[in-house]
């Protein structure tokens, strides 16, 4: 058996051979499962304002106590629930409880320009009124630069008090600004709202990231995966501050080619085999630092306290005019050249001046 780098090239496997492997992999993965979810029911509770308490959903409490985990482990992660099941309020349930414990002093929370709104809002409703001390701070293109600068500077100063600071800024100002963002100091938490914006290692936003020293990372997303795995890789070594995942490089060789590879249809059994591995490594690798619930994925059970998703289709037919110009074009040549002879399709749909 030879191994190269978390890859192991095994031999071609009977059918039987195979299926007691899968079987033996799965035992594995839930043993793995259930000493997660033991290692969560020992995170101590967290003391949540009671206002904030009642109205957490159960799969909320999860999410909050997960979240409570990785900041004691002292370990980044991705909180990657679909929208709509609160993503913001557990992360904001979160930093109270951490207040109230008197556990950070700085965050700042980096969002696009249109959701900063929403943070600045959710957390005068239900993070201000419990910690009189705490300000919360928007710094936006709305302000001169030395305002701005003025606020940096109010985030990073001592007090003799317990006067904790949330700042709220947006991708393209903290990239403008970043010496003076990453230049005061070191911020207890650093949180990415729709963290996937830095999916691109080689873009001037990523790397202002980069430059920001913190404690504790998180990323809020609802597709932590996007196109390929390399774009996960950016938004989870950004987490983890490089620590899990090695190099771009070397996720490529061990995780990328070979299951890029596998996924081939004319992949070969070694090939699939090859990725299958892969995939299991790096499933192990992710588990610990990504929490991801569906809506679909439990529509019957109280976890989710969520309704059930009706849909309604309602078929529009054409009007007569409508067919006509419809009948022209199918048998137009415009149409026949995309369709027939074109390696694009697509090319059939264009602007044209009336």
């Amino acid at each position: 058996m030879q191994r190269i780098g978390k890859v192991m090239f095994l031999p071609s496997l009977s059918r039987e051979e195979m299926s007691l492997k899968r079987n033996v992999d799965e035992q594995s993965i839930e043993e793995e499962e259930e000493e997660d979810e033991e290692s969560l029911e020992d995170t101590p509770l967290l003391n949540l304002p009671e206002s904030i308490q009642n109205r957490l959903m159960d799969h909320q409490r999860i999410g909050v106590k997960w979240l409570h985990s990785l900041f004691l482990s002292g370990s980044g992660g991705i909180l990657g629930d679909d929208m709509g099941l609160g993503k913001t309020f557990q992360v904001i349930s979160l930093l109270a409880g951490l207040m109230a414990e008197e556990s950070i002093k700085r965050v700042l929370v980096i969002a696009p320009v249109s959701v900063l709104p929403t943070w600045q809002r959710e957390l005068s409703e239900h993070l201000a009124p419990h910690f009189s001390k705490a300000d919360i701070l928007l710094v936006n293109s709305d302000l001169t630069k030395k305002k701005r600068q003025m606020l940096l500077d109010n985030a990073f100063q001592t007090s003799m008090r317990y006067s904790p600071k949330v700042v709220i800024s947006s991708y393209q100002l903290v990239s403008i600004m970043i010496d003076d963002f990453a230049g005061r100091g070191k911020w207890d938490y650093v949180i990415l709202d729709e963290g996937h914006t830095i999916k691109n290692p080689s873009t001037k936003t990523y790397k202002a990231m980069q430059e920001l020293s913190s404690r504790h990372r998180l990323i809020m997303t609802g597709t932590p995966i996007q196109n390929n795995l390399n774009e996960f890789w950016a938004i989870a070594n950004w987490a983890t501050k490089g620590k899990r995942f090695g190099t771009l490089s070397a996720f490529k060789q061990d995780f990328t080619l070979p299951i890029t590879a596998g996924q081939n249809p004319k992949a070969t059994i070694e090939e699939r085999q090859i990725a299958e591995v892969a995939t299991r490594n790096l499933l192990r690798l992710t588990k610990p630092i990504l929490l991801q619930r569906k809506k679909c994925e439990i529509p019957n059970n109280k976890t989710m306290q969520l309704p059930t998703k009706v849909e309604l289709v309602v078929w529009s037919p054409l009007a007569t005019s409508q067919r006509v110009l419809y009948e022209e074009f199918l048998h137009s040549r415009q149409f026949d050249m995309a369709v027939h002879r074109s390696t694009c399709p697509v090319e059939v749909i264009k602007y044209e001046e009336a």
